[in-house]
């Protein structure tokens, strides 16, 4: 583990913080009985990618202080999240079935790489 400025562990912090938060909206909008119809599911889908945005902005910074391995695999996230504006998409099964385990397994293992920054 590299030792790091306090102000780059915040960063890192910041980013395991908005994954977790990422992780509450996903499984948020899968509780939304009727997602498709639902206003508040697409606001919060908004959200979901401009979060999205977020994190893929974060990776070059991260992995210029850390040795962060596969943030490329964030894009095949990125991919399945861009189905949702599909027409005719079922967004319950979506979610379940694709963006969520893709989204999971891929934090999975960013957090094994980032959590002992995370825990200073």
């Amino acid at each position: 583990m590299k030792n790091l400025h306090p102000n780059q562990i915040i960063f890192i912090q910041k980013y395991d913080r908005l994954l977790e938060s990422m992780e509450l909206a996903f499984q948020y909008l899968v509780n939304i009985s009727s997602i498709n119809q639902s206003d508040i599911a697409n606001t919060v889908y908004v959200d979901l990618v401009n979060a999205a945005q977020q994190v893929n902005l974060c990776h070059p910074q991260i992995t210029s202080l850390i040795d962060l391995k596969h943030t490329d695999q964030f894009e095949s996230v990125v991919q399945q999240m861009a189905k949702w504006f599909e027409d005719g998409q079922d967004k319950q099964q979506l979610l379940k079935e694709n963006i969520i385990p893709s989204f999971q397994d891929w934090k999975q293992d960013i957090d094994t790489q980032i959590k002992p920054y995370v825990l200073q």
